[in-house]
């Protein structure tokens, strides 16, 4: 038996329905990356989430505390604590990307460029906070945590933050309690 065709009166239908198949196919498929930049994600969710974030580009918000030896993003309205869970040290993309070709070893999300002004990157490593005046911030870039301390100066720290874009300064938050 051959198959059959369908009529010409249904042909437009038939051809719907398979678009429509490919179409749905393809939509789990889209690179979750991809769906997490638009999504302003606190420091606590963040941290608490652990592996769900961690290796995507994602958007993040928190304070900015920036002191000799301390660059961390911890969450807003929370008294200062280096070592909390909570805090995040924070790297720029172009430093880990030389480390990285030192090294020849990349377990990060390579930037499309690295200029230390690309995004506005630049601005945020000039910002003047401090442990008694954190700013709010909003940046992009990608989440990595592991188990152990291994991250920031003297590997301080379980979590980092690898800094792509340097979004905004966001006035509304409440600095950090002291």
């Amino acid at each position: 038996m051959r198959a059959m065709k369908p009529s010409c009166e249904c042909g437009w239908l038939w051809g719907l329905l398979n678009f429509l198949f490919v179409i749905a196919a393809f939509v789990p498929c889209w690179s979750q990356s991809v769906a997490m930049k638009d999504v302003s994600i606190e420091v606590r969710e963040l941290v608490d989430g652990g592996s769900k974030y961690a290796h995507r580009l994602i958007t993040a918000r928190g304070c900015f505390v920036r002191e000799f030896e301390i660059r961390v993003l911890q969450p807003c309205g929370a008294k200062f604590d280096q070592f909390s869970k909570y805090s995040i040290w924070l790297d720029d993309i172009d430093q880990i990307t030389q480390q990285a070709a030192q090294t020849k070893a990349s377990s990060f999300i390579a930037a499309e460029s690295t200029t230390v002004l690309k995004n506005g990157r630049g601005e945020l490593w000039k910002l003047d906070s401090n442990r008694d005046h954190p700013l709010a911030i909003i940046v992009q870039g990608e989440f990595q945590t592991s188990k152990f301390r291994r991250y920031g100066h003297l590997d301080a720290y379980r979590q980092r933050f690898i800094v792509h874009s340097f979004l905004e300064r966001v006035v509304s938050e409440r600095p950090s309690v002291n």
